[in-house]
């Protein structure tokens, strides 16, 4: 075998092992549920009335972390505790 060929070789290997390696990152970074994620209370959020130009803040991060019968909902540029919808 030549060099040239050799050297050529070595590289597609390379290379389609970084494009492997980079695929296996990206799909462990895949959103998805995991078995920690709280469950969500009953109920849907009120509808937004409101165009936002940008997000405040949260006030909440999920379900769990309202009171009682209250989601986390987005509501007002925000999310934030509300009661849902009947």
């Amino acid at each position: 075998m030549c060099p040239d060929r050799a050297e050529e070789l070595t590289m597609k290997g390379l290379a389609g092992g970084l494009l492997l390696l980079a695929l296996l990152a990206l799909v462990s970074m895949w959103p998805g549920a995991s078995a920690e994620d709280p469950p969500s209370k009953p109920g849907e959020c009120p509808p937004d009335p409101y165009r936002c130009i940008r997000s405040e803040e949260p006030l909440c991060q999920d379900d769990a972390s309202c009171d009682g019968k209250q989601k986390c909902c987005y509501y007002k540029c925000r999310f934030q505790c509300k009661d849902p919808r009947e």
